[in-house]
């Protein structure tokens, strides 16, 4: 009886447990291309005090520069994915224009501007002045996942979890057209020189490094050994929460000592695969995104600065998988 029983079990296990992710190949390769729309766009900077604003500090929100609602996002990007391992590369670009008149005074930090002969790096725009503004962003993300097992591989519908480590580099160049530059203030904060109207331009860089889980229903609409389409049904939360100095992770600045930050990205998407030949399927999704951060940077002297950025974001791809 015990030894009926046991290869029994052992036949049940390996129909509903595979290690690895389950694939008739041992290696898939795709690439695609991709359009998408970024909405529900949010983002302020925040100069505070001991709790409270500071007079003459930064407090500008994208709402202010008439940015309340996104952009049209291009992205090119691949993966390969093997049994225990996935390797994902994405590339995205976004461009944004806005216009209007200010509401209330507008203060920016930037890059490049310079007045009778002095370069200055801020900027601000007074009420009722007008401005025009456009910006272009860049994503590159990298990422790596764990795929530990797969439940049910045998069958025709498939779960695989996966580990997910990785990293965002963001890149923003901005640019701000508000007239000419006709005189400047001089703030009670710091003796901060500001630029009352004027041209400017500035670049702003960012590294995220994210963690986190996620996963995929696959469900095959052939026999298990065969080709045929496919679908799946995934989704992946990453997060970074960080709160030290800005020497432990090798940053110098003179004006703040420490960093916390905190970002969720939650991603949810599905692609289909249609067989064009024995070893080439067309890979055609939809996916959504939903990123909320959140960047505190902070004095001895309890002044900080505070910087907010959310948004949403759906698109389309389409792309080849060998």
């Amino acid at each position: 009886m015990i030894m009926l029983t046991i290869p029994f079990a052992l036949i049940r296990a390996e129909d509903n447990f595979a290690w690895g992710r389950a694939q008739s190949q041992d290696r898939y390769l795709e690439l695609y291309g991709g359009y998408g729309d970024m909405n529900s766009l949010e983002g302020r900077v925040q100069e505070t005090q001991n709790g409270s604003l500071i007079s003459g500090g930064l407090d500008t929100s994208l709402v202010d520069l008439n940015i309340d609602s996104g952009s049209e996002v291009v992205s090119f990007g691949g993966q390969i994915t093997g049994r225990w391992f996935s390797l994902l590369v994405d590339y995205r670009q976004s461009a944004v224009n806005a216009s209007g008149t200010a509401q209330s005074e507008i203060r920016l930090s930037v890059d490049d501007l310079a007045f009778n002969g002095q370069q200055l790096d801020y900027l601000l725009i007074p009420v009722g002045s007008d401005y025009a503004v456009s910006a272009d962003t860049t994503w590159l993300g990298f990422g790596l996942r764990l795929t530990p097992f797969t439940l049910n591989p045998k069958g025709n519908v498939r779960f695989t979890p996966w580990l997910h480590v990785g990293a965002q580099y963001i890149v923003s160049d901005f640019s701000i057209d508000a007239g000419s530059t006709g005189s400047v203030e001089v703030s009670g904060f710091e003796n901060r020189t500001y630029a009352v109207n004027g041209n400017a331009s500035g670049e702003a860089q960012l590294i995220v490094p994210e963690y986190g889980l996620g996963g995929e229903v696959r469900i095959l609409f052939h026999e298990a050994e065969a080709s045929g389409p496919e679908m799946v049904i995934y989704g992946t939360y990453k997060i970074l929460d960080y709160d030290g100095a800005l020497e432990d992770i090798g940053v110098e600045d003179d004006t703040f000592d420490n960093m916390t930050i905190s970002y969720t990205f939650l991603e949810i998407g599905s692609n289909v695969y249609f067989p064009v030949s024995d070893s080439l399927d067309l890979l055609v999704g939809l996916y959504y995104e939903q990123v909320d951060s959140n960047t505190v940077l902070q004095s001895e002297s309890n002044y900080q600065r505070e910087v907010d950025l959310n948004y949403s974001m759906f698109g389309l791809r389409a792309g080849l998988r060998f």
